[in-house]
């Protein structure tokens, strides 16, 4: 008979709790490798857009009126935002990976609110404070250096929280949603343009492949209501993500020559991939609203479909 020797269970527990001690050590580790990485790659990509007029005159080609922005945001769609958000002077607002704080700060001038912006670039966010020093708003604007979905902010201490295209980049989404839960005040509301996944992406597709990662597994509406929250309201703007990502793609090819010399490798990388993916119908842009209920209740969500005409620049 094969004699086994077992590990008394006092010395087993030991020996898994060391063995998770040593796990947990490793992932905090690669989490701050991680972490420095992504925000020295965004502190290059701030700094060489802010050094390039090429990227400047490429801005304003594409947009209506260009804030500052890294996304496919409008300022129509910052109106928009105020609106739905029923953002006031007294609203004290949340700005969610806010970059360089140009939509944050026009969202503050158009309304009067208070506006706190947290992002993972110091880069970006040392321009978003001494911008709204420039522009007169630093009593009514804050930047502060922060990695989502952290949330180091007190509970109740908003009466918005919004996120404009940023979301499907932070991999722990369900965590975000339960921060923005815990700091929004009772009735206060969420707001996020985000890009979202409308049929399922294939895989052998190189170009899908590059996008998995963007998407949720779970529609957003799954991660919202467990978050806490009651109520969901889907605007859709796929039809604008179309138009304005054709247009950053064209001014992109048109410019690369120049923006090569003053920013490096010049790539219309993400809007190529947008504008295809949205064309053929695998991915959507929309703004998801939703609010933290003042008490318990229960609502049907809602969509609604709005179309913001992107202003075309004279030829």
């Amino acid at each position: 008979m094969e004699f086994q020797y077992r590990l008394p269970v006092r010395l087993a527990r030991v020996r898994a709790r060391f063995g998770l001690f040593l796990w947990d050590l490793a992932n905090k580790y690669l989490k701050t490798v991680e972490t420095s990485r992504l925000q020295r790659g965004f502190d290059e990509t701030f700094r060489r857009q802010a050094e390039s007029p090429t990227w400047r005159a490429v801005c304003g080609q594409v947009f209506d009126s260009y804030l500052g922005q890294l996304s496919f945001a409008t300022v129509a769609q910052i109106h928009l935002l105020a609106e739905k958000l029923h953002v006031n002077p007294q609203s004290n607002v949340l700005d969610l990976a806010c970059g360089t704080g140009g939509l944050g700060l026009y969202l503050a001038e158009l309304t009067g609110c208070h506006i706190n912006g947290v992002d993972m670039s110091p880069f970006a966010i040392k321009s978003a404070n001494k911008r709204a020093r420039s522009s007169g708003l630093a009593d009514r604007a804050r930047f502060e250096v922060g990695i989502l979905p952290d949330l180091s902010y007190e509970d109740c201490s908003f009466d918005a929280v919004m996120s404009i295209d940023s979301v499907y980049c932070i991999p722990d989404r369900a965590s975000l949603f339960r921060g923005c839960y815990r700091v929004l005040r009772p009735s206060g509301y969420l707001g996020i343009y985000t890009l979202y996944q409308r049929r399922n992406l294939l895989l052998e597709n190189p170009m899908h492949r590059r996008a998995f990662l963007w998407f949720p597994s779970q529609p957003y509406s799954n991660l919202i209501q467990r978050a806490g929250f009651k109520g969901l309201w889907k605007i859709d703007l796929t039809e604008d993500l179309i138009q304005l990502a054709k247009r950053w793609v064209d001014a992109i090819k048109e410019n690369r020559g120049s923006l090569e010399k003053e920013m490096g490798a010049a790539r219309a990388g993400d809007q190529t991939v947008a504008w295809s993916l949205a064309t053929e119908g695998y991915i959507g842009r929309a703004l998801f609203k939703t609010q933290r209920p003042a008490k318990a209740h229960t609502s049907q969500a809602k969509e609604e479909k709005v179309h913001l005409q992107i202003p075309m620049k004279a030829q």
